[in-house]
């Protein structure tokens, strides 16, 4: 039975935010100093902490409460994966929380372990692509690389349905030409994919094949 390490009172926490009762949440203390910074199964060997499941599941209204806790460690993060709520809302498509966690302090540049993925990496392989555009456009970094030197412009250009999220991260500056660890460039994965739209976007912008020293 998942759980049975929880508490009377964490497990009524974890259940107003499971089933989005913020009026609950708050009647139980969470916008105050009770512990919010305990552990939920969510299934087998997966664990998140109540921030983390809120933003997973996009209960805002919940998330705004427990942000008000003096308590809330708010960079705590899954101990497999090292990704903490922000991350998670991103893989989600959370937008609403990302702006609540970003204006509290979270450390929007968290990483995940294996894969080195950020939020917008993310965002963009998982086709949130409002997530993906509110990040580029807040001034996210656009240049940061995942496993084998992937940038978010990369990995845009894999997917025929991202041109929007293609053509404003080269509004925004993202330098079109990089050329990933195993060779792959923008304008060689919009080719390859044949998105002719795209393709003919990133050579109008000066968009190369290869890069010009390889």
């Amino acid at each position: 039975m998942i759980n049975k390490h929880l508490t009377s009172m964490e497990k009524e926490i974890y259940l107003s935010i499971k089933y989005g009762d913020p009026a609950k949440l708050n009647d139980l203390g969470g916008g105050e100093q009770v512990d919010l910074n305990f552990k939920i199964e969510i299934e087998k060997d997966l664990f998140y902490y109540p921030i983390m499941l809120a933003a997973a599941i996009g209960e805002a209204d919940c998330l705004k409460i427990m942000l008000k806790n003096t308590q809330l460690q708010i960079d705590v993060v899954d101990a497999k994966t090292g990704t903490n709520a922000f991350w998670i809302a991103s893989f989600y498509g959370r937008g609403e929380c990302m702006g609540l966690l970003a204006n509290s302090g979270i450390n929007i540049l968290n990483t995940h372990k294996e894969t080195k993925s950020n939020a917008l990496h993310v965002a963009i392989e998982r086709k949130h692509y409002d997530v993906a555009i509110m990040l580029i456009q807040s001034k996210f970094p656009l240049e940061n690389e995942k496993l084998d030197g992937l940038t978010p412009l990369i990995i845009s250009s894999r997917d025929n349905d991202a041109f929007n999220v293609s053509e404003t991260l080269i509004k925004k500056g993202a330098y079109i030409n990089k050329v990933s660890e195993t060779g792959q460039s923008a304008l060689s994965q919009a080719v390859f994919n044949n998105n002719q739209l795209l393709s003919e976007h990133l050579v109008k912008h000066g968009g190369l094949m290869f890069n010009e020293d390889l």
